[in-house]
């Protein structure tokens, strides 16, 4: 057993920030006083939460009782099971050396780990590093190590994965904590059970092919594993079945053999418990395999109005981004908005004729600016010259792109403080400097070749510059991977666009592998999504035939969200767009409806909020009422079905992390807003018949409050406590 155990922040959880409380609650919290922590297996990490220290990680023996408390021991947890006597006796009962963990802030620590001081590694990449050093301590037999000053709860997290995978191969120690996601640890388990009775070629969840239960009755989960590996193995299906369930964890899973040789899983009403408990503390599951993650979303252009057709790659990417980071991953948001090109010396000519103020000029300037271009050979070759001093680095011309850059930017923002969006802008302008580099690397490796006067990649031709030596959107975007994984460190690209750019972006990643522009693990992957339609199922557009520009319709949004309930306009009509989108396959057009999207029936943001806010009605009666403790006991099948539903949080959010399709949430949300109305109607908490039951009822009802929370927050939603 490895046994992470938290000093002041695990114990101080209620003073802790939300993010580092799920991450306590999920790490450290539940080991905190197991009894069987003496073991010489264990592994022992103090953590008296000091915030962003980080620095040369060095082990030194220690022997010294008075010492080791002195950095261990605060006067303030005395007496709570974490004082002086505990740790003596703790090293009393230590069978192999003591080590201290102590953090520097010395230049040594990147020559340690590798990172150049000019160029500081992001916290993933300590905390990896970190990881790695306890994680090796522990490999080399080491049973205490205390961790002086440090935070970084992921690393810990990360260690107590490594260990436990490395020193068995049977997973006899993996644990699963209470909220976590039992779909993939009953995956590994089963793996790891084919593999230590048939071979470690059958070790693989692959193999393993557990699925949701197709029925209730079957119990939450069933692996039919046995009846593929019947004559690969050479044993009856239900004998295979037997020896792999006789492995199984039965504090975790009620395991039954059904049939020719089906295993039917039940989660036990005891991890039930603890996960609803997990929950109902705002406990959020954690990835096992944290990644520095780009997502590149929004991406509107400089000098035009977002419009409708921004909608989508603006919430989708934000859920995406949204979910990635609460599950612990390393995002990095950058909106590539169209910066730079040709256009820009249309209109920089252009505006110097002109007087203007408002990215609405702009557009108009725009539209003008090509009218001229197109008829005016005086006003092209001024068009051309522009650019020319643009890219030359001219101070006038570049002050002028640089105004038209900061009035979109205020326009932009104000479109994204409406949404709640956080992203950072790194235009097309971030990576001019690297193109021309881009270029010469594909003809130096003999993957680019010239073809009528440009440069091409062959096969299904990807043009990297033009005949004029201009460069287009394929050369940009194959700088930006090299910078997002060479610079940003990034092992994921994200890249939210509509449809229609798929063959773009194949080529692109392809090229990039080839070239090895980025690392050959790196993951590439296009995110599409279709388009909007008017009701009538052709573009969306207004009465007079003009794209509907963004900030219309989320005004008309508010405006009829107000007719229905004023005090909420902006909560409900903004969420209202935002979920009618993110509820539907993204890669499907879909028909824009105000009437339907903010219906309050049906799988829609109203009835969700109306569900959020109905239910904190309910929890703050139960307050008021002074609910005792008790024990929580399911007793009833629709409690079991609602504990059930939210114990599947974690698969549902891991599904979202690797398929990207935020209505998998929204179908999860509006299914537990229905259970949870179900279970309400027969269960009465203020009315229970003891405090055993009024305790888990209530504990249920601030489970779902906090999932539902999570959900929308993900979503991008914000939620109101009353309506």
């Amino acid at each position: 057993m490895l046994v992470l155990l938290g000093c002041a922040t695990a114990l101080q959880i209620r003073s802790a920030s939300p993010r580092d409380e799920f991450k306590i609650r999920l790490t450290l919290a539940r080991e905190l006083m197991n009894p069987l922590f003496f073991s010489p297996e264990h592994f022992l990490v103090a953590d008296n939460g000091k915030k962003n220290i980080v620095g040369f990680a060095q082990l030194r023996p220690i022997d010294d009782f008075e010492e080791l408390a002195s950095v261990y021991v605060d006067e303030s947890f005395r007496g709570k099971g974490l004082g002086s006597d505990l740790v003596k006796t703790l090293l009393e009962r230590a069978t192999t050396d003591v080590y201290l963990l102590t953090l520097e802030k010395t230049t040594p620590f990147y020559e340690r780990f590798g990172f150049e001081p000019s160029d500081p590694p992001g916290p993933l990449a300590i905390e990896k590093a970190i990881g790695d050093c306890i994680a090796s301590a522990f490999l080399n037999g080491t049973s205490v190590v205390c961790m002086r000053r440090t935070s970084l709860l992921p690393c810990l997290a990360r260690a107590l994965v490594t260990t436990t995978t490395t020193t068995t191969t049977r997973s006899t120690h993996m644990r699963l904590a209470p909220g976590g996601d039992a779909r993939e640890f009953l995956s590994e388990r089963v793996a790891a059970a084919l593999g230590d009775e048939f071979g470690s070629e059958f070790a693989s969840r692959s193999v393993a092919a557990v699925t949701v239960a197709t029925k209730s009755e079957f119990g939450d989960y069933q692996c039919n594993a046995a009846l593929g590996l019947a004559k690969r193995v050479g044993c009856k299906p239900r004998d295979i079945a037997s020896r792999v369930a006789a492995r199984l964890p039965t504090d975790v899973f009620g395991i039954e053999v059904a049939g020719p040789g089906f295993i039917n899983v039940r989660l036990t009403d005891d991890f039930l418990a603890q996960t609803v408990s997990a929950l109902a503390g705002g406990a959020v599951p954690q990835t096992q395999t944290p990644q520095r993650i780009v997502v590149d979303y929004s991406s509107p252009n400089i000098a035009k109005e977002m419009h409708v057709g921004h909608l989508r790659s603006t919430v989708v990417g934000d859920a995406i981004a949204n979910c990635l980071e609460l599950r612990g991953h390393d995002v990095v948001r950058q909106n590539h908005v169209g910066d730079w090109g040709t256009q820009f010396g249309m209109l920089l000519a252009h505006v110097e004729d002109e007087e203007w103020e408002s990215v609405s000029d702009l557009v108009g300037f725009y539209r003008e600016a090509k009218r001229r271009f197109d008829s005016d050979d005086e006003f092209k070759s001024r068009a051309r010259e522009k650019v020319v001093r643009l890219q030359a680095g001219d101070v006038e011309t570049r002050g002028a792109w640089e105004r038209i850059c900061a009035l979109s930017r205020i326009e932009f923002d104000e479109i994204y403080a409406r949404l709640g969006i956080r992203i950072e802008e790194r235009g097309e302008s971030t990576y001019q400097s690297m193109l021309r580099g881009v270029v010469r690397s594909l003809r130096d490796k003999g993957i680019a070749v010239e073809s009528d006067g440009a440069i091409i990649v062959p096969g299904d031709p990807l043009i990297i510059q033009k005949s004029d030596g201009g460069f287009n959107y394929a050369t940009t975007d194959l700088a930006a991977a090299a910078y997002r994984t060479r610079r940003l460190n990034a092992t994921r690209l994200l890249y939210v666009t509509d449809a229609g750019q798929a063959r773009h972006f194949k080529e692109v990643f392809r090229v990039a592998k080839e070239a090895g522009l980025v690392p050959p693990n790196t993951e590439l992957e296009h995110v599409p999504f279709g388009l909007v339609q008017g009701e009538d199922g052709k573009k969306f557009k207004t009465r007079s035939g003009e794209t509907v520009r963004l900030k219309d319709l989320l005004d008309e949004a508010e405006a009829r969200a107000a007719e229905r309930n004023p005090d909420a306009a902006r909560e409900i009509g903004i969420g209202a767009v935002k979920y009618a989108d993110l509820s539907l396959n993204r890669e499907s057009n879909y028909k824009f409806s105000f009437d339907k999207m903010l219906s309050l029936t049906g799988n829609t943001a109203p009835y969700m909020l109306y569900s959020y806010a109905r239910i904190n009605g309910i929890q703050s009666k139960l307050l008021d009422d002074d609910v005792v403790r008790g024990d929580f006991r399911i007793t009833e099948p629709e409690e079991r079905n609602l504990a059930r539903l939210l114990a599947r949080l974690a698969p549902t959010l891991a599904d979202l992390e690797s398929d990207l399709r935020p209505n998998i949430l929204c179908d999860f949300l509006f299914d537990l807003s229905q259970t949870f109305n179900r279970f309400y109607e027969v269960c009465p908490v203020a009315q229970a018949d003891d405090a055993d039951q009024k305790f888990t009822r209530a504990t249920l009802c601030a489970a779902t409050a906090s999932v539902l929370k999570t959900g929308l927050d993900i979503l991008g939603i914000q939620t109101v406590d009353r309506l």
